[in-house]
């Protein structure tokens, strides 16, 4: 996408990882691959084409953008990556540890307070179980190809 790299190399780094264009890389090659199958992903891959466009022009020579213009960009990203995930069964990188960590942090919680009487012993246990489960999960996702 020729814009999509215009505006990785006119926009400072602190705005760049602002964009999370790494992130929009990975999600662009996912609209593509799914473009032809899913008509609200060929929608998406034109909003987003639009929408890089809109950036590159506002940017114009600043390497800043507006905040209203980063938040916009957010959105569409959290909108289209819903879809990625309930649509085509796609996670973000790191999804699972995100979940599975509180998860473990209850469980942790609960099975030293609740079952074995030593709060002290669970609650750095379970964190690190629910860790260790989301990072498996997260290989699994990521060896079968179901992550963003």
């Amino acid at each position: 996408m020729h814009v999509f790299e215009k505006l990785s190399k006119s926009l400072s780094a602190k705005a760049a990882r602002r964009l999370h264009l790494s992130l929009w890389e990975r999600i662009i090659t996912r609209l593509n691959s799914f473009a032809s199958d899913c008509e609200k992903c060929g929608q998406y891959r034109d909003q987003v084409r639009h929408s890089f466009q809109d950036l590159v022009n506002a940017s114009g020579g600043e390497r800043e953008l507006s905040k209203a213009m980063i938040n916009a960009n957010q959105r569409l990203k959290n909108e289209i990556v819903g879809h990625l995930h309930h649509g085509h069964g796609l996670v973000v990188e790191g999804y699972y540890i995100a979940t599975c960590l509180p998860l473990g942090v209850l469980f942790g919680f609960a099975l030293g307070l609740l079952v074995f009487k030593n709060i002290a012993l669970w609650m750095p246990l379970g964190p690190a179980i629910g860790a260790i489960i989301g990072a498996v999960r997260g290989a699994y996702a990521k060896s079968k190809g179901l992550t963003i």
